[in-house]
């Protein structure tokens, strides 16, 4: 996920390159991950925010589903999925990446300058839930929170546009 991928391109440092074009390639690379986390590019990391959050919701279905067989072993599998793809929403949203794993990110999650009130409570009761029922509660908390972020930043760039402007190619 960008949550983590993206440090591994920025923070890179590179030590043998076969040729030129790979360097360049790479450098690239880079830069667009550096042009990725500028306002400019806002409305589109936004979007794929609100692309993997579908991702997430599928996640929180196959923790339901886990849970409602009694299989313990799925449940923790699909709690750390949603957990992960819930920690990449935002790290999209908020156009940023972690330089430590999901394991040890949690630092840098919970200094995201847009994310849910109670963030860490949810994340932890996904993580090491006391049973089944609070770690579902977290799940479905944790959703909902990151909907309702996801909606009230989108709500924030969308530009107002004329009736002429919205209906022009409709006519």
């Amino acid at each position: 996920p960008w949550a983590y991928s993206a440090s591994l391109i920025a923070d890179a440092k590179v030590l043998h390159h076969r040729s030129q074009a790979d360097l360049d390639r790479f450098r690239a690379l880079q830069r667009r991950v550096d042009e990725l986390t500028r306002p400019e590019c806002r409305p589109l990391m936004l979007r794929k925010a609100m692309e993997r959050f579908r991702v997430l919701l599928s996640e929180l279905g196959l923790l339901r589903i886990a849970l409602s067989d009694g299989d313990a072993t799925s449940a923790v599998a699909a709690g750390w999925r949603l957990h992960s793809e819930a920690v990449n929403c935002l790290a999209l949203a908020n156009q940023a990446h972690f330089s430590r794993g999901l394991g040890r990110c949690l630092p840098q999650v919970l200094e995201l300058p847009r994310r849910p009130e109670d963030l860490e409570t949810m994340l932890l009761g996904l993580a090491m839930p006391a049973g089944s029922d609070e770690m579902l509660a977290h799940g479905e908390r944790l959703a909902l929170a990151i909907r309702e972020l996801l909606l009230n930043m989108q709500a924030e760039t969308v530009r107002p546009v004329t009736p002429q402007e919205a209906f022009c190619d409709y006519y």
